[in-house]
């Protein structure tokens, strides 16, 4: 499979191989960024708040806090090699495409609150399969405020 997640206690780590030496979303609008040898992009989560992303030659720490009941702080730290930091237009396009993802991330996340709060709204997992990672997430939030 292309896509693998493994589930521990109190961490997840998500595998995606994507072909042809390219990590989707990586570089301009709709197109990919070709990173010699490296086709696996590896994001990990250790609960409750902090990730690690690892894709071609670029990896980010991300600390969530949150800030209210309703809103939520997110602190990325980005990392690469030495060589890639003195390329400044390459930065720009990784940081530039990681805030694409982060914005398109954060309106699915606003749509799924709004949602939660809908009188039709019914709990549910939206997609079993690929989001294990999320579930065991919610989980472990279940269990601390038990």
């Amino acid at each position: 499979s292309n896509y693998q997640i493994h589930l521990h206690p109190q961490l997840s780590v998500q595998v995606a191989k994507a072909p042809s030496n390219s990590i989707p979303g990586s570089g301009d609008a709709g197109s990919v960024v070709r990173y010699p040898g490296d086709s696996i992009a590896i994001y990990g989560m250790l609960y409750p708040s902090f990730a690690i992303n690892r894709y071609g030659e670029m990896m980010d720490a991300v600390y969530t806090r949150p800030v209210s009941e309703k809103q939520t702080q997110v602190v990325f730290d980005f990392y690469t090699t030495k060589e890639k930091m003195e390329e400044e237009e390459w930065k720009k396009r990784s940081v530039s495409a990681s805030e694409r993802v982060q914005e398109e991330d954060g309106r699915v996340c606003e749509s799924l609150q709004v949602g939660v709060g809908a009188v039709g709204y019914g709990r549910s997992r939206y997609a079993p399969t690929m989001e294990m990672a999320t579930h065991h997430f919610h989980q472990w939030v279940a269990r601390a405020m038990q």
